[in-house]
């Protein structure tokens, strides 16, 4: 499935070559642009948009008046505009002083958050170690090891009100002592969530063997939308039982909860552009500047989108067909417990890239998108998972990208 109204990228100079057997490839110059430093990444493929959700301690929400809005003491946690859900300065009461989680201070829910609470809220977004230096009036508080149920046990439940993780996380959560507030996708409707980026010195070396992945990526994301448009076929069952098993904590009926909540794409049109991705990363760009989340400075954030966006490798994958292509290895990061990035488990346990002629290796361990960057950055992989806020934040910051 296309979700065409979903944003983003962007075409670098290429020269056109004809390969053997008839097939056009677009490859790109194997001299490495000076614009893009020693670690820089592209990227290259959507994963999906929407799919987190807040959370928040049951024992706090006072009531539900006749609106059906969870308050507190009397103050709406957010009005409703239509099935749209709007946090604003009326709601300040429901949320100061509340210490919230966070899976990292580089998260797209972490980012999502400090937008909510510094511009709709009007209050500031504090780390929790400073709580006893701040006036609670003023504040939500924030803990940015939240990743997963496992880390808020682990921090002890009696020490988090609420936060924002994605899913199953957030069924998990909701198990016990806590309710869903409201999902990301009622606040942001079809927001960039998590995107594929790639090395920029391996895209630029490795033209063909990207292409062969984001095919099998592609593959593995069609079968994921075929599975659930029926929820009652052996595929649907089949990826129900995989997200259980890639997120242990996760039952059946989380698993299921979660995904209904998900929308899996790979570009932003059929012939796999990337064109309003595009948009969406210079206007990320333009609001970490506003938020104060830059170290560095932002000259043109158009420029720089145009340059962190690459759909060469994605227009050729959608029209991909196999050919005695030599095998190789490719190793892959992304986030532990993350269902937003299953295809890329899909696509293995399928057999999508060893079709391919790839073998794949997964990273394990890695908590949220800033840990997936640095894999890519430092060499420790050639492609990685993450939210495009991390993606962008760790670009500009790390200034991988002249622009």
């Amino acid at each position: 499935m296309i979700n065409t109204d979903n944003k983003i990228i962007a075409i670098l100079v290429v020269v056109i070559l004809a390969a053997a057997g008839g097939v056009t490839y677009y490859v790109l110059s194997q001299n490495h642009d000076s614009d893009y430093k020693d670690g820089a990444y592209q990227v290259i493929s959507r994963v999906n948009t929407e799919g987190s959700g807040i959370y928040i301690k049951s024992t706090i929400v006072t009531d539900s008046d006749s609106n059906g809005i969870p308050d507190r003491n009397g103050t709406d946690f957010y009005s409703l505009d239509g099935s749209h859900v709007v946090i604003a300065e009326a709601n300040k009461d429901a949320w100061k002083g509340l210490t919230l989680g966070t899976p990292g201070p580089q998260s797209i829910q972490h980012i999502q958050m400090l937008g909510i609470v510094k511009d709709n809220l009007g209050l500031q977004f504090t780390a929790v170690s400073k709580k006893g230096e701040t006036d609670p009036n003023k504040c939500v508080y924030y803990n940015d090891t939240i990743s997963s149920a496992n880390a808020l046990n682990t921090a002890g439940k009696a020490n988090i009100d609420g936060g924002i993780v994605w899913e199953p996380q957030v069924q998990v959560i909701i198990a016990d002592t806590y309710q869903v507030l409201c999902l990301t996708n009622d606040l942001f409707e079809d927001h960039t969530c998590c995107t594929i980026i790639g090395s920029y010195k391996f895209l630029q070396d490795n033209s063909d063997v990207t292409v062969r992945f984001l095919a099998a990526y592609k593959k593995a994301v069609d079968f994921i939308n075929g599975a659930l448009e029926d929820t009652s076929s052996a595929d649907y069952t089949w990826l129900v039982d995989l997200c259980s098993a890639k997120v242990p904590a996760a039952s059946t009926t989380q698993a299921e909860a979660a995904l209904a909540n998900i929308t899996y794409v790979y570009a932003d049109g059929a012939d796999g552009n990337l064109d309003a991705l595009k948009t969406d990363i210079a206007n990320l760009a333009t609001s970490l500047k506003a938020l104060g989340a830059l170290t560095q400075e932002l000259k043109d954030a158009t420029a720089l989108s145009n340059k962190m966006v690459n759909d060469t490798y994605m227009k050729q994958a959608v029209s991909y067909t196999y050919s005695d292509s030599p095998e190789r290895n490719v190793r892959v990061a992304v986030i532990d417990g993350d269902i937003h990035q299953i295809a890329i488990h899909v696509a293995v346990e399928k057999g999508y890239f060893t079709d391919n002629n790839l073998t794949v290796t997964v990273s394990n361990g890695l908590t949220a998108g800033g840990p997936v960057a640095d894999a890519v950055i430092r060499g420790q992989a050639d492609y990685g998972f993450l939210g495009a806020p991390p993606a962008t934040l760790k670009t500009i910051n790390g200034q991988l990208i002249k622009a």
